[in-house]
Formats: structure tokens, sequence, C-alpha cells
């Protein structure tokens, strides 16, 4: 599969990588998301999920439709949409996440794939990047190719010897003209919008997706018109709204401000389809440049408008329909050609097919797979993983003797395994027996100034959830004060939150918590998240797998744990799983696997409509309008009280927990 024109294409890659990163982090459409782009902000969704990769808005409107009948097809499935353009971004829809497109350096595109592990990679259109591709070969992920079309991108990758890489790729291709409709994938995109409620004199004149020289030349032809009615401009990127206004006269209006006229700049995304059914004509922007080969008509093909184009067409060569479309060779005879356009007049608007998108969708679902294994968060830090195990090295049992009981809980890595709900199990189990127990953590993430031992306010985030479960929480970067003060409060047993790599406290037991699927968090620091190797479980008197059975040989005892959802939370008041919110939802998470709350929403049957993952601790935002949903963690912190929150409780072996809590008992 990998040839001279693959490593040339990385060696390419990489040469052109720090130029690229710096035009990338000055542009205006690439700087606000530079960081996801270069691998330095990783992707937070579920595994195994469809991850659809549509450009731009064209693409989009197929990746929409595609969300929707996935929906109904595959519950339960994450939903992944990408985009490489602002614009995409911005108006993605149908989707549980959408992220941006990684650039296609090996590495960074390897990484990238590692964390999202989809279970198929559905391309739109002709978006086909060589180490994106190969990278998903290796880690065997199906990619299914959706409406090939003969764009500038495509045609300059076929004279190239990467085409056969990228062929070798693709394990299923679905070209526009193989798929089972006459129009394209104009079906795929879905039935025409409703019309715009606007009052505008006609004819009505759209100029669609317009490119630099399309306007001057719309302008010229519109003004020789004996009726010249309404024209509309809409440029088809953003960054020309304003130069294309400085060609307009002065006070021009503007859609984004609700004006109307008749000359109008059409400065808005996602609305000019609704424009489609009001248009007496359409100009296909891009059509005058051989270089672009003209944008898409299906919007105007269902709309029911006539269309009019430039000479230059190969992008969607089979889209123009010659008995519904008038040519103007030259931008100087555009008039003309508009005359015309217009004497052909308005025919009903088209439906959509649905053999179209069953016949895609059927193709998606039977090429998903299982999700790969994860791998290495930073593998290009790999070199410097052992100076940090030989800087991170810890003294062990060395510490000073607390006069309780204490049992430290926690993991390898710095979040996520499942260290708190272990907690509370544990709190549980030990006031089942009649002892009164405390929990002491450091506080990590809480705020003010104070920087001893707290009782009162903000502990931080975990301890404020247990408090808020009725457990004696002590907030204390000095955990030997913590434990005083417990005994003061009268403890029996000391609980030690996330206390494993803690050598200044003797604990009497080491509950060590690993997630089974990845117990390192994709590598020990810099490469992963773990803050020290799997050498460390010989410490532990319990190991604790959650989400599966671990792999690794130990002598101690070892127990299987799961996550389970068992109620909602609406302020103070308490929800049955079948009682949570109706309709669609935002949803909100600000902790270590956030992907993992996106995935019990998911198994819930929730409808997910938008996915806002943060990292560990960070402060949440202003919630908008709409229903929204929590992690009980982020409820806790008080910030959200007019969200749903999720809550959940670890299941667990009770036999291997009981054992422990009779040594430590015996012990004391």
């Amino acid at each position: 599969m990998r040839g001279p024109a693959h490593w040339a294409w990385r060696g390419l890659t990489v040469l052109l990588a720090p130029w690229v990163a710096l035009a990338m982090a000055v542009h205006p459409r690439t700087r606000k998301t530079w960081s996801q782009r270069w691998g330095l902000r990783l992707p937070q969704v579920p595994p195994g999920g469809v991850l659809i990769h549509a450009a731009s808005i064209g693409e989009g409107k197929i990746a929409a439709r595609l969300f929707e009948g996935l929906r109904k097809r595959l519950p339960g499935v994450p939903l992944i949409r990408s985009a490489w353009t602002d614009t995409g971004l911005q108006t993605a829809q149908g989707q549980h996440a959408v992220l941006p497109l990684p650039v296609d350096l090996w590495a960074i595109v390897g990484s990238w794939l590692d964390q999202v592990r989809p279970g198929v990679l559905v391309l739109v259109e002709t978006e086909l990047w060589p180490n994106l591709l190969a990278a998903c070969a290796e880690r065997k992920i199906p990619v299914v190719v959706v409406g090939t079309r003969n764009s500038k991108g495509f045609r300059r990758l076929t004279g190239t010897p990467l085409m056969p890489l990228v062929r070798s790729c693709v394990d299923t291709w679905l070209p526009a003209e193989d798929l089972p409709w006459a129009a394209g994938l104009g079906s795929l995109k879905g039935n025409p919008k409703p019309p715009l409620a606007l009052d505008l004199a006609r004819p009505i004149l759209v100029g669609a997706s317009t490119r630099p020289g399309d306007e001057a030349a719309l302008l010229a032809a519109w003004e020789d018109l004996d009726k010249p009615g309404t024209l509309i401009l809409a440029p088809r990127h953003p960054e020309r709204f304003q130069s294309v206004s400085r060609l307009l006269p002065a006070n021009t209006p503007r859609r984004s401000k609700g004006q109307t006229g008749p000359l109008i700049l059409w400065d808005t995304l996602g609305e000019l389809d609704g424009l489609m059914p009001l248009a007496d004509a359409v100009f296909i922007g891009g059509t005058f440049d051989q270089a672009i080969g003209g944008h898409a008509p299906h919007a105007a093909i269902q709309g029911g408008a006539p269309i009019i184009h430039g000479p230059y067409t190969a992008s969607n060569s089979n889209a123009f329909d010659p008995n519904r479309c008038t040519l103007a060779a030259r931008a100087d005879s555009l008039s003309d050609s508009l005359t015309m356009a217009l004497s052909l007049g308005r025919v009903a608007p088209s439906q959509s097919d649905p053999a179209a998108l069953e016949f895609t969708l059927r193709a998606i679902q039977d090429s998903l797979g299982a999700p790969s294994a994860p791998g290495p968060k930073r593998p290009w830090l790999r070199p410097l993983d052992r100076l940090w195990s030989t800087l991170s090295q810890r003294r062990v049992q060395t510490g000073q003797v607390p006069p309780l009981p204490c049992i430290c809980v926690g993991g390898l890595s710095a979040g996520g395994s499942g260290k708190t709900p272990v907690v509370q199990l544990l709190v549980a189990r030990l006031q089942a027996r009649g002892l009164k127990c405390a929990v002491v953590s450091r506080g990590y993430a809480r705020s003010g100034s104070s920087q001893g031992l707290r009782e009162k306010g903000d502990l931080g985030d975990e301890l404020n959830m247990l408090r808020a479960q009725g457990t004696l929480c002590l907030s204390s970067p000095d955990r030997m004060q913590g434990v005083r003060r417990a005994q003061e409060l009268g403890a029996q047993v000391v609980l030690l939150d996330d206390a494993f790599q803690n050598h200044l406290l003797w604990a009497t037991a080491r509950v060590l918590v690993l997630d089974a699927e990845d117990p390192l968090d994709g590598g020990v620091i810099p490469v992963g998240n773990a803050r020290e190797g799997l050498a460390a479980v010989s410490r532990a008197d319990l190991v604790v797998w959650t989400g599966g059975v671990g792999t690794i040989q130990t002598e101690c005892p070892q127990a299987v744990a799961r996550l389970e959802p068992t109620h909602w939370r609406l302020g103070s008041e308490r929800f049955s799983l079948s009682e949570g919110p109706a309709g669609p939802v935002q949803a909100v998470a600000a902790i270590a696997h956030p992907e993992r709350f996106l995935q019990s929403l998911l198994d819930l049957g929730v409808e997910v409509r938008g996915w806002h993952p943060l990292p560990d601790h960070s402060p949440l935002p202003s919630l908008g309008p709409g229903t929204w949903v929590c992690t009980e963690k982020d409820w806790a912190r008080g910030v959200v009280p007019q969200a749903w929150a999720l809550c959940v409780r670890l299941r667990i072996e009770e036999t291997a927990i009981d054992s422990l809590l009779d040594r430590v008992l015996e012990k004391t």
C-alpha cells in the first residue's frame, strides 16, 4: 500500500508543516480551531461512531440527511461530523458532535484517529487526504466515499501517483454517476427548503456562490435588463462579504440586517436554499473560472429555478441539464443569457428520491465495524517518556502513620478511570457496617485564595458532589491534617481520594482503579496522561477494573466494576431515568472523559443535538436557550442549576470489596 509516492507525500507535508502552521495561525478562517487542527487539543467523542467528513456547506447538507437517517437506523451509535472550512463547522447539523479535520500530517491524523476511533469514516464527495486514508487503513477503519465528483481537487489527485494509494484505502466507492438517482447528489441533499417570506420585485435573479469577477459581471448584465427587478448576490465565502460590498452602491441592503431592496448583499450562511423557490433565474458561481469548474446547482434545480452558468462546469458536469440551463460563453454575453433563462419560466420544485438515501445508509451501516484499539495521545513525544518516569519516581510507604485507618483510592492517570465512584461505593459499604467515614482530598480546582484545610465552601468538584450526597468531606492539600480533623469530627475510617501516588501518608490499604480498555490513558506522560507505568500495580491491595475485564497479571485481588445511570436530577428534585428530559438537548461535560457521558446519553435514547466537552474541572460556560444536560459532578458545582444532571453509580463484585474492608478493619 505504501509506495514511493506516499513516502514522498509524507516527507513533503513534514517540510511544509511550519509554513502551513504559521499561515493557519493568522488566517481568520482557521485560527480559532488552530490547536485542534494541529493535534494540541484532541477531540472527546465516544469510540465506534459514524464519522462523516463534509468539507463545507454543500457537502454538509448531504451529511445532515445521512445523520437523520442514521439516528433511526443506529440508535446509540455516536454520529460525528468533521469539516474543514469554518462555514462547514458553523452550519453543521444533525450530528452529536462536530470536529475540525486535522491537517494531513501522518503523526497528527494518526493520534486524531486514535482518539476518535470511528467505526467507519464516510467522506462526502472528494475529500481524499492521503495520510488520513493510509492511517485509516493501518487501523482497519472502513472508509466509504459518497458521491465522488469530478472536482478540481479530484482531477488534480487523479493525475498523481497518489491515486493508487487512495483507491487501495477506500473500502466502498459510491460515485455520483453510480448512485440510484438521476440528478446526481441533488436527491441526497433532501427536499427543497420552504421559500423565505420576502416581498421582492420580480424578476428575482440570484447570484449563488459567487467568486471574484462574478459579481461585476452580474451587476453589468442586470443593469442591461429591460425590467431589472431584484438582484441578490451571495458570495461563496464569508470573508468576501466586505470586498463585495465595496463593489456595490453605498447603503446597499444586507440580508444580515434584514434589509430588502432592488439589490441585496446576501451576507448570511445557511439561508441561500430558501431563495431558490422564489428565484426566476439563478447564476451558478465559479463557472467563469476554469480552475474552479463551477459549484453545484442542485439547490437551484430542486427549487425549480432556471439556471445560468459560464463555460466551466467540470466539477459538477452531470448536474447541469441543458434543458434547464443556459450557457453564457463569456462574461460580456451574460445579459443575453439572463434574458433567455428568464423566458424559460420556473418549474415545480422537485422532491428527493428516498431510494438515494436508503441505498447510501445501507452501505454505511454494512461498513460499520468495531473501534480500533486506543493508541498513544502524543506519539511524537515518546522519546521523553523515560525521562518523565525517572523524574517522577516516588518513595513508597515512607510517610507518616495516620491516627485512623486510611483507604487510599487512586489511579495511574490524572482522571477518568472511575476513582470517585469507587469512593462513593466504599462510603456506602462502610456506612452499611455502621462506621462513620470521611473523604479527604486535596480539593483540586477549588476556588478561593485559602490554601489550607476546608470544611465548608468550595471543596473542589469531586468533594462537592460527595458532600451533596451526605458524605463528610474535607479538602486539604496536607492530607495528614485532613485525617486528624476527620478524627476530631468522629470519623472512624478515612478514604483518601486520588492519593495513589501520595507517599507522605501510610495507607492501610491501596485501591487502584484502572480503565480496562486503556489502563495508561494513552501512555505515560508526556505521551499520554498516566503519571506512572504499570509497575505501580504491585503496590495495590485491590485492583478495580472499570469498563471491562483487565488483562494485566497481578497477585493482588481484582474486581470488575461498571458505571450505570441510576436517576436524573433537576435542581433539588430527583427523577427516574424514564422521566428525564424530553426532546432535543444540548450536553455539556467538564470531566476527564466526557465522551463516556455522551455515550451514556445515547444509550438512554436522549436526543443530543449539541455536544460541548470541556477539559476536566474547566469553568462551565453560561448555558444558552433550550434544554441542557450535564454530569452530576458538574451539577454539584452549582453553576448549572437549570440543567438536568445524569447520576451514575458503580456496580461491582461486592465480595472483593468486603474482603478488602475486612482486612482493613482487622488491621485497626
